[in-house]
């Protein structure tokens, strides 16, 4: 691969939009309001799957200057976690407006005027919002690295090398809970709200059962399922959806009522599980005396951390809500919804206009297939067909970066613990079936769609993210071995493959290939 560029990840059901917004905003917005951003970011689709390539220079540069920012002055951190608040309170306000419009009755100006408000909304939190993303989770992860090494440093003094690892996933855990265990917490309240009314025992049971079918229409009981789903009906959307449904609810319930501790005990402990991680943090920093400055870089990564999961909510919930607009865009011009998300803005407004309609309607075809874009200063290009094969070998070559160098992966621990079992690869909701109690579960990168396959599993494995990425997020939570960043994991290991995942030293080791003899 050009050494220009340095690739992310592949990830399954991407397009191109709702992402080629946050492209825009890096290799623009990032520039005005930091002094600096991304050069280029080239982005390639092959079958619903994409791929990001960064220009490797300026990403770099950018991450640096960020983390250099962010750890010497306080009052830029201070900054940055109240401007994405603030932003996202704006983007949040936009998206319940717009999930409730009546788009049937607008103009095609108002529907495109309602798209153009969306980009800018969203370009302004993007711009923020890679804040953390940047200093902890593309080429280097500066932030995470440097707090490592100086606990390191300060263990070594005092004779407890062997605790790193243990006491980096501590004090880097975030003391708020995540989206995920804010749903699961409002799930077990409502498992124990429905048990206590006159019929509940006998919903719950239908539901354990798997019988739901005969669950009383209308009532109650229906009625409050129907509003959790509503409430974090985002939740699983991803960049392309579809949203929670009472489906979905009804298997995590399942997971809940077959719990050995009880749905109390469950509900008890997630209550109480983060006033324990403020404590063992405590009494971490007071017993092993960790100097102040130290202390610090454990406290923005533990901001950090959680704003990240939290903005990334703000992002989902803003996609469900302009489904509502896409939608009728895709009505007016005789697209599917799918069709719509393989087109730009601009290009929306010259099919609204019939110019170049059955060139679009052919293009979209194409993209289906294979397609690229390429972001430079906040304008976008799309290629498709020979132009695209043409870009992609100028601008990555030969991509043999998914190549494994051994049956021996190293990644970033980010909880400890090791654990030996059989791998699944989990890339999409509709893996998570593969997955059962005590198997190792690799991914290119988690989503809150896979929670279910990550509380089964026994482990968890990925390509990307630092130690402030969902899987970490995740993992801290469950407290389940977890080591992210390995670049090769989804390539190296197959379905079936016996692994030795030991995140107390941050490897992932091939002890049987699944067909070997």
């Amino acid at each position: 691969m050009n050494n220009k560029y340095f690739k992310i990840a592949n990830r399954p059901n991407l397009y191109i939009y709702p992402w080629y917004i946050a492209e825009l905003a890096h290799t623009k917005d990032v520039w005005e309001t930091f002094g600096q951003g991304l050069t280029e970011s080239f982005f390639v689709i092959r079958k619903d799957v994409g791929t990001w390539y960064f220009d490797a220079a300026s990403s770099d540069k950018t991450a640096r200057l960020l983390f250099d920012k962010v750890v010497n002055d306080k009052n830029f951190f201070k900054q940055v976690i109240a401007t994405i608040y603030e932003l996202s309170a704006a983007l949040s306000e936009f998206s319940e407006k717009v999930s409730s419009l009546p788009v049937a009755n607008l103009s095609d100006k108002e529907l495109l005027d309602c798209y153009a408000e969306y980009i800018g909304k969203l370009k302004a939190l993007r711009t923020w919002g890679v804040v953390p993303v940047l200093i902890d989770g593309l080429k280097v992860n500066y932030l995470s690295d440097y707090a490592k090494a100086e606990l390191a440093k300060h263990l070594s003094g005092i004779g407890k090398s062997a605790d790193l690892n243990r006491d980096f996933s501590i004090l880097s855990s975030s003391e708020k809970p995540s989206d995920v265990q804010k749903e699961e917490r409002a799930r077990l309240e409502l498992i124990l709200k429905i048990e206590s009314l006159q019929a509940g025992k006998e919903a719950l049971r239908l539901i354990a059962a798997g019988q739901t079918d005969k669950l009383p229409a209308g009532g109650e009981i229906l009625s409050l399922l129907e509003e959790h789903t509503k409430q974090f009906s985002w939740l699983t959307y991803g960049y392309e959806g579809p949203a929670m449904s009472l489906d979905d609810l009804f298997e995590l319930i399942r997971d809940n009522l077959q719990a050995k501790e009880g749905v109390k005990t469950l509900r008890d402990k997630l209550l109480n599980q983060y006033d324990e991680v403020k404590r063992e943090k405590a009494r971490l920093i007071r017993e092993e005396k960790i100097p102040a400055a130290t202390a610090y870089l454990f406290e923005v990564m533990a901001e950090l951390m959680y704003i990240k999961d939290y903005r990334k909510g703000i992002y989902q919930r803003s996609y469900l809500a302009m489904d509502n607009v896409v939608m009728e865009l895709a009505k007016r011009l005789g697209l599917t919804l799918k069709e719509v998300k393989y087109l730009t803005y601009d290009e929306v407004e010259e099919v609204l206009s019939r110019r170049g309609f059955a060139d679009y309607k052919i293009a979209v075809q194409e993209r289906f297939k294979e397609c690229c874009y390429v972001v430079t200063k906040g304008k976008i290009k799309v290629f498709q067909g020979e132009e695209c094969r043409k870009m992609i070998a100028e601008k990555v070559g030969s991509d043999k970066s998914d190549k494994a160098p051994s049956k021996v992966l190293k990644g970033t621990t980010a909880y400890y613990g090791k654990v030996t079992g059989t791998a699944r690869i989990v890339l999409v909701k509709a893996d998570v079936s593969k997955i059962h109690d005590g198997e190792i579960l690799v991914s290119s990168a988690t989503n809150p769609d896979l929670i279910l396959a990550m509380k089964k599993a026994a482990g968890i494995v990925t390509d990307t993210g630092g130690i402030i990425s969902h899987a970490a997020i995740v993992s801290r939570e469950l407290k389940k071995p977890c080591v992210v960043g390995t670049q090769f994991a989804t390539k190296a290991i197959s379905d079936g493959d016996l692994v030795e995942l030991d995140a107390d030293k941050g490897i992932v080791t091939i002890l049987k290939k699944h067909d070997e003899k």
